[in-house]
């Protein structure tokens, strides 16, 4: 079965790497339960979403974006999960983090893996993910938007909405379900198979 994983918040734990470097450049002192959406300038991380897109790019030129840890248990799920089926990648990265992105799952996962970028958040680079689930051929997404995971399900797409700060309070009703940690996504993707 083909599976389509998210990156940031989902694999890496991007927001607090993130929020460290940023309150560290701002002088500021947000916790990622200040966060309550993923759309950052509606969290008062830059002026508006330019400036907010702008901050997150500086990150990703930065050494801490590439020595984000895995969420806990997610690398020796996805290692079983791939030796059963096949797992690709999809983030919404900006697409001139390739190299680094593929070097740092090499590192945590111990081989080069499946990735594709988005245009999601940096349009223009890329088909939707929900378009690169399709051309894949992705039967699950793993993920913590609830928008993108909804048009999924409108797909066929099973989606596991992965627990985060900004999706704690949706009501879910059959697809996407919820998964609160990698132990839950293996047993949801278990079922499947």
């Amino acid at each position: 079965m083909k599976i389509g994983i998210d990156l940031d918040e989902v694999t890496f734990d991007f927001l607090g790497y993130f929020l460290n470097y940023y309150n560290k450049r701002f002088g500021e002192s947000k916790k990622p339960s200040d966060i309550k959406t993923y759309k950052f300038w509606e969290n008062g991380i830059g002026k508006d979403r330019e400036d907010s897109v702008s901050i997150v790019n500086d990150f990703f030129r930065s050494p801490e974006a590439y020595s984000m840890p895995l969420l806990k248990a997610a690398g020796e799920v996805i290692f079983e999960l791939s030796r059963l089926h096949d797992v690709s990648f999809i983030t919404a990265r900006p697409i001139w983090t390739r190299a680094q992105t593929q070097e740092q799952l090499k590192r945590a996962l111990g081989r080069e893996q499946d990735l594709h970028y988005s245009g999601d958040f940096h349009k223009g680079q890329g088909k939707s993910k929900l378009e690169i689930c399709s051309d894949l051929g992705a039967k699950v997404m793993v993920d913590d938007s609830m928008d993108f995971l909804l048009e999924c399900a409108k797909s066929g797409v099973v989606g596991l909405l992965y627990t985060q700060p900004w999706n704690r309070e949706v009501v879910l009703n059959g697809n996407p379900k919820r998964v609160n940690d990698w132990y839950e996504v293996w047993r949801e993707i278990s079922k499947l198979t």
